[in-house]
């Protein structure tokens, strides 16, 4: 999944998912989730705007989904 590829580059800045969470705001069980490779949920549309704010990241490549052409 490519939202997935986006969401663990993001995370490799982090040394734990729980500092990742801590700084986005949510839970490590959510970042957890979207990390999954057996059945990843995706981040909802509130979280993949604040990822791309933080993060530079642009929401088409988290959520093509959503946000793709």
């Amino acid at each position: 999944m490519k939202s997935m590829n986006e969401i663990l580059k993001i995370s490799k800045q982090f040394k734990t998912q729980q500092e990742f969470a801590d700084h986005i705001g949510i839970s490590q069980s959510s970042v957890s989730q979207w990390l999954s490779t057996k059945k990843p949920k995706r981040p909802s549309i509130e979280h993949t705007k604040l990822l791309e704010s933080l993060f530079n990241v642009p929401r088409e490549k988290i959520r093509p989904d959503i946000f793709g052409n």
